[in-house]
């Protein structure tokens, strides 16, 4: 059983990594959220520092989480039974969250760059996820949905509408005819039909550098 000062001692190591993953996460999906703004605006110098700074986010709220957890642990930092219980509390908190796997990342960097001799132990790291993830399952409110049509080029029209860049398309009719195209050439089987088959594009747009990328797939009606 933890004594009074033992279970203090960890509560506040516990709270102190999950309060640094917390505020990179927020950091990143605050920087991420400027991406189309960027975009739209044709910001590309401001689009190229953004990244950088995700790119130094990691380390940025690394540091300052290390130096704190090795100040709260002190004398323990090298404790591995103060550890154990820091991991299977931190574990307890993060387990329901999506991003679970990220948070046990994080704890495993604290960990690693806190406990003397930076060393790899199962036992006190989350060498394997410490959830099981549930089966995934497709959310109908990620994605357009475009339902078998005789003519792609109509099916790829429409997924140009739907999506919005801040200028209008410079040639729209003869990009649908292209990627049509394009589509039915990498359809090799004779049994494709496109009145059987849907496409599904992700409603996120994935942007890099001067790119906007629309993430999709064709798949049979059930």
């Amino acid at each position: 059983m933890r004594n009074i000062a033992k279970t203090a001692l960890i509560e506040k190591t516990v709270q102190e990594i999950l309060r640094g993953f917390s505020a990179y996460i927020a950091a990143f999906n605050a920087i991420s959220r400027l991406a189309p703004v960027n975009f739209r605006e044709r910001d590309w110098n401001g689009l190229q520092k953004n990244h950088k700074k995700r790119l130094r986010l990691y380390k940025d709220h690394l540091i300052p989480i290390v130096t704190s957890c090795k100040a709260i642990l002190s004398e323990n930092t090298g404790d591995r039974s103060v550890w154990k219980e820091v991991k299977a509390d931190f574990h307890r908190i993060v387990a329901n969250r999506t991003d679970s796997e990220l948070a046990e990342s994080f704890f495993n960097s604290v960990f690693r760059k806190t406990y003397p001799g930076k060393c790899v132990d199962e036992t006190l790291m989350f060498v394997f996820p410490g959830s099981e993830k549930a089966v995934a399952t497709s959310d109908a409110n990620l994605f357009h949905t475009y339902h078998g049509y005789r003519d792609l080029k109509l099916v790829f029209g429409k997924i140009l509408d739907d999506f919005h860049f801040g200028e209008a398309y410079y040639q729209k009719e003869s990009d649908a005819a292209f990627l049509a195209e394009s589509f039915d050439k990498g359809i090799s089987s004779g049994n494709y039909s496109h009145e059987n088959h849907n496409v599904q594009v992700l409603k996120t747009v994935f942007f890099r550098n001067k790119a906007a990328y629309l993430i999709g797939r064709s798949q049979a009606d059930n």
